[in-house]
């Protein structure tokens, strides 16, 4: 569960972009740079703890299913229609993408499609257990357990502490959850809906309409409404499934 080099690069990478993305604006209405700096420094260490943890928990549940994750910026690699247009460095969308929607909408829009995980069977781990390959519903849960761990956590802090430096973590565990469970290519919430579609439909109505309510409405209440949409639409997909059988 130990982050190789390369990861702790691309963590480190990740935390910056993120930084720039909920810090561009400060809440100082007159712009000073020493104020903006030392914003950008708070949102980006509150960034770094939530995105560490989303990706330990990740590691743990790849563990405890006898796999293991890689974490990396969001890259795109194929650029053409064909299967042999790859690029092997790949364009770090990552990177690129939340930069450019910052700045077009000058912060007003956050969005976090920083970076994915690859899960990928080990071998070791795997020892005794009936399928020496993990399944692809272990492998949505396991890149599942990332955007949990970010709804989690901007679920909890606000609870305990109420203040701005809690709201912060709400903030930026919202949009970490909300945007990896997008169905972009490459993200995790495409390699989640790809693996396993009722996960997904559960997951990204949950997360979503439980950031939405938790502005308008209690925190409790709206967990309660965010989880009986899930569970009503997870129903209505699998009378779907059984129907079209």
């Amino acid at each position: 569960m130990v982050l190789t080099k390369r990861e702790v690069g691309q963590f480190i990478i990740a935390v910056i972009v993120l930084g720039l993305v909920l810090g561009f604006n400060d809440p100082s209405e007159v712009f000073q740079f020493s104020y903006w700096l030392t914003n950008y420094l708070i949102v980006a260490a509150v960034a770094a703890i939530i995105l560490f943890l989303y990706i330990i928990m990740q590691k743990c549940m790849a563990a405890s299913r006898g796999a293991e994750t890689q974490f990396q910026i969001w890259s795109m690699h194929r650029y053409g229609l064909k299967r042999d247009k790859i690029l092997k460095q790949g364009i770090p969308v990552g990177v690129i993408i939340p930069l450019i929607v910052t700045i077009v909408t000058l912060g007003r829009i956050a969005c976090g499609t920083v970076a994915s995980s690859h899960v990928q069977t080990n071998e070791r781990l795997r020892l005794g257990r009936k399928l020496q390959e993990i399944t692809d519903f272990e492998k949505a849960m396991i890149l599942a357990a990332g955007p949990y761990t970010a709804m989690i956590i901007s679920v909890i802090m606000p609870m305990f502490d109420p203040s701005s430096f809690a709201l912060l973590f709400k903030k930026a565990g919202l949009v970490l959850a909300i945007s990896n469970m997008l169905p972009l290519p490459g993200l995790d919430g495409m390699k989640i809906f790809l693996s396993s579609p009722a996960l997904y439909i559960f997951s990204v109505v949950l997360i979503i309409s439980a950031g939405y309510f938790m502005t308008v409405l209690g925190t409790g209440i709206a967990l309660l409404i965010a989880g009986m949409l899930a569970c009503m639409l997870l129903i209505c997909f699998w009378l779907f499934v059984i129907y079209k059988k």
